[in-house]
């Protein structure tokens, strides 16, 4: 019994190391697999993925070009056709203070957003879905899929009529 435990502790103390020690954003990533502990519950801290997914639903083959970054790290910039999408995927801080945003623009429209706030987000998804729209960015989560969070795109820029 002593040896699962220490097994435990060993392997949660290298999980901490490796979150503390290593930028772990990825474009496109995988999936990961849910952490349990000896009593099959989640343990209280979990280092699973937060996955951001931006889709373009613009329409009339608009493409829109995203460039997302965190303070750390520039995901770079990307143009995404209309139906495609853009996904980013990181472990949040155990402070609770990761924040990723976003510069989006199609056309003479554009938009700064802040995609993924830990405080505003953590408890709302693990999995965020974001539709780029003619009238702003509307913010979905996996679990419920209502529409929680709506940007519009910057005053100075209006968007075409609908």
């Amino acid at each position: 019994m002593l040896s699962k435990q220490y097994a435990v502790l060993v392997r949660t103390l290298t999980i901490l190391l490796v979150v503390l020690n290593n930028n772990n954003v990825v474009i496109k990533a995988q999936s990961s697999a849910r952490e349990i502990n000896n009593d099959g519950e989640e343990p209280l801290f979990s280092f699973r993925k937060t996955h951001v997914t931006i889709n373009n639903h613009l329409g009339d083959n608009i493409t829109v070009n995203i460039h997302c970054q965190s303070k750390d790290d520039d995901i770079g910039s990307q143009d995404v056709g209309d139906g495609g999408y853009y996904e980013i995927s990181f472990r949040p801080s155990l402070w609770k203070n990761t924040l990723f945003y976003c510069d989006m623009s199609w056309n003479d429209v554009h938009g700064h957003f802040d995609i993924y706030d830990q405080p505003r987000d953590e408890d709302r998804c693990r999995t965020c879905f974001w539709d780029v729209r003619k009238d702003g960015l509307h913010g979905t989560n996996c679990e419920g899929g209502a529409e929680q969070i709506w940007f519009r795109w910057d005053d100075q820029y209006k968007p075409p009529p609908l």
